[in-house]
Formats: C-alpha cells, sequence, structure tokens
C-alpha cells in the first residue's frame, strides 16, 4: 500500500486514494492470492478506507472563512478530529470484526486514544533513535523506550474488564449484514451535528446484527456437533436451553490447539455464552488437550471427568471456581426434555491412576422420545463387553455412535455395534493419522451392517439434528463446499481401502 503511494510520489502524478488502494490491493492479491481470504488483509485494507475516508470528512467539517483561528481552537480542533478518525474506524469495521470474529472490543477507542500518542510520538521514536545509535549511546534510549511501553501497559490492562471489555456475538444473517453495510456508511456522513439524523438511521441499522441470536433446538430436541480437529474428539451436544461439550480435542504443540482453533471461536459464533456441562472422558491429549482454553474462553457451570487423582485439570478447574466430579454409571439428568447419562465406568476405580485411561473412558447416552446418541470416547473391547453384561439392551441402543476410539481395531467389536445397532456412526480422525484410523477392518465392519458411515476428516464437521421423527445429518463439506473438498474426501476413503502398515 504504502509502495503504490510512493510510486505516485516518484512519478509526480496525483492519484486518488481509492485508485491507490485498488492498485494495492491487486498487487497484493498477485504476490498472494490466498491474502483475499485473510482476515488481515480485510481489515488492513478496511482500515485505510475507513481513514482516508474519516479523515476526508474531518477536513471538510473543518473549514472555515480562510482565517487562521487561535491555537487553543486548533488544538481543540485536531483533538477531537482525532478522536473522530477512531471512531469512525471503530465502527467502520464493525461488521467485519464481528463476521471474523464474532466479538468486538468495546474499550477499543479509548485503548488507542491512550496508546496511539505513546507510541508514535514517544515509544518509536526512542527505539528507531536507540537502533541507530551505537553503544554505548543506545543503552539509555532503548530503555527509555521500554520504560514509555511500560508506563503504557498498565493502563490498557485497567480497560481490560473481565467479560466487560468485549461485545460477543453470534454470526448474523445475511440481511442483518446487508443492513449493517448500510447502516455503517450512514454513521459517516459529514455534518457535524446536522447530521446526527442519518448518524441514527445507521446505529438502529447495525441493531440487528448486534443482537442476533443464533437458533437452539426446539424443546424435547437436540443438536450433536462433531468437530472436525483433527486427531481426536471434540462434541457439542445442545439443547432447547442447555450446552454439553464432550472432550474438547487435541493439543498442537505448546502454543496451539483445537479448543483455541476450533471449538472456541465455534461457541462464539453460534452464541454460546456458556457450557452448563463440560465432560472430559479421559486425559490423554487428544481428547483432553483443548480443556485449559475452553475453561478460560468460556464460563464453565459443571465439569465431569475421569481423571487421576490430582490431575492439573481438575486442579485448574478448582482454581476457575468448578468442582470437577468423576464419571460413574448411572449419573442421571435431563434438559429441557432430553435425558443423560453416564453408562461408563461402570464403577470408579480404587485406584484410577492403575487403569490405563482408555479403560477409565466416559460414555454418556443421551435421548429423547424418538432418537439416541451415544458417546464412547476411547473404550476398547474389554470395556464394551462390559457395558453389555451390565446394561438391559435397550439402554445400549443408540441411532447415533460416536465411534469408540477413533475406529482403531481394538474396540468396535461386532456384538458391541449390534447391541447398540446404530443409523449414523461418526468417526472423528484426523487426515492421514499416523495411526490408521480408521482401521479398514473396523470401517468395514460398520458398512456391513448398513450403517452410515461418517468420518471428520473426509467431510469436515458432521452436525446431527432430531426433528420430531426425522433425523437430520449434515457435514460442514456439504453445506460450504470448497473445490479442493471432493479431492480430500477421495483420498481420506482410500485409506481404507486396505490395511496400513501403522496400528494403534
Amino acid at each position: 500500500m504504502l509502495a503504490t503511494v510512493a510510486v505516485a510520489r516518484l512519478a509526480d502524478r496525483s492519484v486518488p486514494v481509492s485508485l491507490s488502494l485498488c492498485w494495492a490491493a491487486a498487487l497484493v492479491a498477485l504476490v498472494d492470492p490466498w491474502a483475499v481470504m485473510s482476515a488481515g488483509g480485510w481489515l488492513s485494507f478496511g482500515a485505510v478506507a475507513v481513514i482516508f475516508l474519516a479523515a476526508r470528512i474531518v477536513a471538510a467539517d473543518a473549514r472555515d472563512d480562510g482565517r487562521r483561528p487561535a491555537w487553543p481552537v486548533r488544538a481543540w480542533r485536531g483533538l477531537r478530529g482525532a478522536a473522530r478518525v477512531q471512531l469512525a474506524v471503530t465502527f467502520g469495521l464493525l461488521p467485519l470484526t464481528l463476521l471474523l470474529f464474532q466479538q468486538v472490543s468495546v474499550v477499543s477507542a479509548v485503548a488507542n486514544a491512550l496508546a496511539i500518542p505513546v507510541v508514535s510520538f514517544v515509544t518509536t521514536p526512542l527505539a528507531l533513535m536507540g537502533t541507530a545509535l551505537p553503544e554505548p549511546w543506545s543503552q539509555p534510549v532503548l530503555i527509555w523506550a521500554e520504560a514509555s511501553f511500560a508506563w503504557l501497559m498498565p493502563w490498557l490492562d485497567a480497560l481490560a474488564l473481565p467479560g466487560g471489555s468485549v461485545w460477543v456475538a453470534p454470526a448474523a444473517p445475511a440481511w442483518a449484514w446487508g443492513l449493517a453495510v448500510v447502516g455503517v456508511p450512514l454513521l459517516l456522513v459529514p455534518g457535524g451535528y446536522r447530521a446526527w439524523a442519518w448518524r441514527a438511521q445507521g446505529a438502529v441499522l447495525l441493531l440487528p446484527m448486534l443482537l442476533a441470536r443464533a437458533p437452539a433446538p426446539p424443546p424435547g430436541e437436540f443438536r450433536m456437533v462433531a468437530f472436525d480437529i483433527g486427531q481426536g474428539a471434540a462434541t457439542l451436544v445442545e439443547t432447547a436451553g442447555h450446552r454439553l461439550l464432550f472432550d474438547t480435542g487435541p493439543r498442537q504443540g505448546d502454543l496451539a490447539d483445537a479448543a483455541d482453533r476450533v471449538i472456541v471461536p465455534y461457541l462464539r459464533g453460534h452464541g454460546v455464552q456458556a457450557i452448563d456441562t463440560l465432560v472430559v472422558s479421559h486425559e490423554d491429549s487428544d481428547h483432553a488437550g483443548g480443556t485449559e482454553t475452553v475453561m478460560a474462553g468460556v464460563p464453565v457451570r459443571t465439569m465431569l471427568a475421569s481423571l487421576p487423582p490430582g490431575h492439573r485439570l481438575e486442579r485448574q478447574a478448582r482454581a476457575l471456581g468448578i468442582e470437577p466430579a468423576g464419571c460413574v454409571a448411572g449419573q442421571r439428568w435431563a434438559w429441557d426434555g432430553v435425558a443423560f447419562e453416564i453408562l461408563y465406568p461402570v464403577q470408579v476405580p480404587s485406584d484410577r491412576a492403575a487403569v490405563s485411561s482408555n479403560a477409565r473412558s466416559c460414555v454418556l447416552r443421551i435421548a429423547n422420545a424418538r432418537y439416541a446418541a451415544m458417546l464412547a470416547g476411547d473404550i476398547g473391547r474389554a470395556q464394551e463387553a462390559a457395558l453389555i453384561a451390565a446394561e438391559a439392551p435397550e439402554r445400549l441402543m443408540a441411532d447415533i455412535l460416536l465411534v469408540p476410539h477413533h475406529g482403531s481395531r481394538t474396540s468396535s467389536s461386532g456384538a458391541f455395534l449390534d447391541a447398540v445397532s446404530p443409523q449414523v456412526a461418526v468417526f472423528q480422525v484426523g487426515y492421514r493419522n499416523r495411526y490408521g484410523h480408521p482401521h479398514p477392518q473396523v470401517w468395514q465392519r460398520y458398512g456391513a451392517r448398513g450403517i452410515e458411515r461418517l468420518r471428520t476428516d473426509a467431510t469436515g464437521a458432521v452436525v446431527i439434528e432430531t426433528r420430531g421423527d426425522a433425523l437430520a445429518v449434515r457435514t460442514a463439506r456439504s453445506m460450504r463446499p470448497r473445490y479442493w473438498s471432493s479431492a480430500l474426501e477421495v483420498a481420506a476413503l482410500a485409506e481404507t481401502t486396505e490395511p496400513t502398515g501403522a496400528q494403534p
């Protein structure tokens, strides 16, 4: 963007700002075609466009009769103009920020009013000067630069009010975005106080976007979302007024996890204000890797988990005021006409640390008047046999099965599949995962029984809703197809046609 303006200046040509932006966008897209899909690209160009527009409006409103006003008047106009530009950027980017992140800072204008002068006129000049100066003169200058930034941080921290510095709104329908796109220019109409009527209309047009609410299942129905989070498990269950999260997906390195990349953004985008119950089936990182991020990002009211005594996740939950309880068969509750029951472990082991984590997995059954679902964690054949022996046949039957242990060959026995008798089976697996999940024999075992098989590496997230007598099954890649999706699906399904070398 700066290069485009610089070239125009060197060529001694007066280029309109709009044309400079267009040329800059074209050059960026030429160098990096994927930049048009990045949030940073949209926000950068959007912010520059709003700043130039707002600056022109401020300049037009500040015109006088040609006489030079006194310095207090000039200072006041400068401060007022800077504040108007900052507010214009805040409101101008509001629809885009909510679209991309489903949240917007309500204190950003104040934070920028503090930070921009300090960083622009103190921190940055001192840092540049310190970089240019030789030793020993550079050291005190760099210390002053750091001190100016350190002085600023407590003021910014004071603005970060817990739960009060960010407005969270779910993704609004298309018509609400259309109204917001019309409303933003009305908010920026020039004319000083004379334009308040237009600005009020613009504010009204923003309300549908700001007050949008995601639709919830009707009473007596439930919706399941099996997330596409790589090689791991995480499933959201929603009723009319409650939310349950079963597992939190894998951790990917020290700085990233599935909850940060997928789960928490999804919850925000769909207006989930709190998790009523968080179930951590066991402590393996592919099931519990995002638990800390979930607890930090969304209020959690209750927690069920099958963890060794004194596990760090239990300690972190208690530090947040959440008292975790162990999973044990017989725990039951009902939300909005939907029944929830823990089926396994049959009893809490006396020494949980001595029992393998998979063998301690929580198994949850969800049922309404017509349909049932089973979330089976990482149980193996021995635990499947224990379930069959402990439960009456009708209490094991489920129309939807979250496949045990991602389709490992050590689970999904024929007897278990016959006892559960699902219509739909969801395999939460990562593309080309090193375990070879789902094992080809297990995949074929489900297919031989006429069970509809869905795997998240091929279909993306799987959404299943009960609708009276109907069971609606949708996948992310069918709802929002991409040109590369079909190739990925073919490649993923090809993995199950013959056994792979890797075994779990």
